[in-house]
């Protein structure tokens, strides 16, 4: 699983997933929020699966599901000083981290971790 912006990727009608020749990156404002993200992976979320099952997930940027920051204090966000490399890291699964700069399409992450899911979050929050 990885993270992507929202609208980064498309599902064509073929249900192929691919890269969104449109999109240019996201805002200074949408790209410190967490719910401008999603998860690169098979929907788990009941909406996102009712609603690519209905309408089909065709020429859509909607079809994954949002990153959530459940429990509360799953994920972290924050910028650098300039306000435009924007960092998320999981304190669920310590060592996962993503980069991308507000307005470009680039982005990058890497889980650097022993595989162990950190039982202690709710001592964190």
């Amino acid at each position: 699983t990885s993270l992507v912006p929202i609208g980064s990727y498309v599902c064509t009608p073929t249900s192929r997933v691919v890269k969104n020749p449109e999109f240019s990156g996201l805002s200074m404002e949408a790209a410190k929020k967490l719910v401008s993200y999603g998860m690169m992976r098979q929907p788990e979320n009941k909406q996102i699966i009712t609603k690519n099952k209905v309408r089909g997930a065709s020429n859509t940027v909607g079809f994954l599901d949002p990153l959530n920051n459940k429990p509360t204090g799953t994920w972290g966000v924050k910028t650098d000083e300039t306000g435009l490399m924007v960092t998320i890291r999981n304190y669920r699964w310590i060592g996962f981290e993503f980069h991308t700069m507000v307005g470009e399409s680039w982005v990058e992450s890497a889980y650097f971790g022993d595989g162990l899911a950190n039982e202690d979050l709710a001592l964190m929050v």
